[in-house]
């Protein structure tokens, strides 16, 4: 593309094309870049943005903690229950092929494939009673634990630990007591083993809790 032609001095291109025979035409290409817009079709993305309200909206949802107690029932032995022994070896089956299965799969998992026995030899295992020693040591050191276990009866717990420690586990079960003031109140002290203590119809255990923080302030403090 040409942008530009030399006339040599000719101001029109009459005159320009009228000498041409006797002289020589000079053209001067300059190279225009070709601008290219390329439209993307794009669908505009809506930005996610948080706005905190002034005001809370907080809903709660009250219940009865009676409805949630899940009563023990004593099932007693039946004709038709299997021993322990035997749920190994299939005999609650009926069917005898998918007993001969079970019995492949036990020996199966219990062989090489699945165990490797000498990386088992080299591995050092901690043994159950070191686990229980380290398991009473951190024990020791937990104001929670150590309520749970001085309120369900070892009371030696408390000849184990500070009386800086002993301090804070009155403290602990003083808030507790006043935790327990409201009428159905409860409090959960070990969730695995189902410690709880209630302020409710049928189990007042505040004064028992009160008996036990004056034991142990009369006795340690």
């Amino acid at each position: 593309m040409c942008d530009t032609i030399n006339l040599f001095g000719y101001q029109t291109l009459e005159n320009f094309m009228d000498g041409i025979e006797d002289k020589q035409i000079v053209v001067e290409c300059l190279e225009t870049p070709i601008m290219c817009e390329l439209i993307l079709d794009k669908k505009e993305k809506k930005k996610k943005s948080v706005r905190f309200m002034d005001e809370d909206k907080v809903k709660t949802f009250d219940e009865p903690r009676e409805n949630n107690i899940c009563p023990k029932y004593y099932l007693p032995n039946s004709s038709e229950d299997v021993h322990q022994m035997y749920c190994r070896s299939g005999m609650y089956l009926d069917d005898e092929e998918l007993q001969l299965v079970l019995i492949e799969n036990n020996l199966f998992n219990s062989g090489d494939e699945v165990n490797d026995k000498e990386l088992k030899k080299i591995t050092n295992i901690m043994k159950k009673q070191e686990i229980n020693v380290i398991k009473e040591r951190k024990k020791l050191t937990n104001v929670r634990e150590i309520v749970t276990e001085y309120l369900t009866g070892n009371q030696q717990i408390l000849n184990k630990v500070s009386k800086t420690l002993i301090l804070d586990c009155v403290i602990y079960m003083m808030e507790v007591y006043e935790h327990l003031e409201k009428e159905g109140t409860s409090y959960t002290f070990d969730y695995k083993s189902g410690v709880t203590i209630s302020n409710r119809e049928g189990k007042r255990q505040r004064n028992f809790l009160k008996k036990k923080i004056e034991y142990v302030t009369n006795k340690f403090l």
